[in-house]
């Protein structure tokens, strides 16, 4: 009878141990999760990349390749994926030199591309706490905007429309509990429809972009 009487206090002492332990494992992955869900807001900036053939003649800068800048919203379930919407800026300038009658003349111009789309998003849990993988997919709005001048003199604008693809991925480092260092990849494709003294054409155009930034919860 003593000795069922000690297994009893035995389990009776150890139980809430038990408990405490289980609680304590549950109230961490809550709390994981609660950081991890929500309401989200980044910006990140890096290196661009037109993969897909460029026209046309330049003696000065490249087209191709120059700066980008992102910038976002989402809302991540508790199952780990939400939407949002996601913008993304191209920056460059590059000038060509045009014979003429007589001589030459030098054209600088300042090319721009913005997409703007709604995103199916989510997260995925890395066995580390602090590091979390992203990504997204969207369809949206693509804009290419060009600005032509002479000697610094206004020449001509051109603006062009069509519609666009993204694919994102990237991984995020928890450097407080609601502030991430974010570095990502992404791929944007557009179907441009081109409009050149009434001449009209469809083309394409692929971009890479390697991005870091940072992320808010909130």
């Amino acid at each position: 009878m003593k000795k069922f009487k000690l297994l009893l206090l035995s389990a009776f002492i150890s139980f809430p141990c038990v408990a405490s332990d289980n609680v304590g494992a549950e109230t961490k992955e809550d709390m994981r999760t609660e950081r991890n869900t929500g309401y989200f807001v980044y910006a990140s900036g890096g290196a661009s990349l037109i993969v897909s053939e460029l026209e046309g003649v330049w003696d000065s800068g490249d087209p191709a390749f120059s700066g980008n800048l992102q910038l976002g919203f989402e809302w991540i379930s508790k199952k780990k994926i939400g939407v949002g919407f996601m913008y993304d800026g191209y920056f460059t300038s590059f000038s060509s030199v045009v014979k003429a009658d007589g001589g030459s003349v030098r054209f600088n111009e300042d090319w721009s591309l913005h997409y703007f789309a709604p995103q199916l998003a989510g997260r995925i849990f890395l066995r580390s706490e602090r590091w979390v993988l992203n990504y997204s997919i969207g369809l949206g709005l693509f804009m290419s905007s060009e600005c032509v001048k002479e000697k610094g003199k206004l020449m001509g604008k051109n603006y062009d429309y069509g519609l666009g693809s993204n694919l994102s991925f990237g991984v995020e480092f928890k450097a407080a509990p609601k502030l991430g260092i974010i570095l990502g990849l992404s791929v944007i494709e557009a179907s441009v429809k081109q409009n050149y003294g009434g001449l009209h054409e469809d083309s394409g155009l692929a971009r890479v972009n390697l991005d870091m930034g940072l992320k808010y919860h909130f």
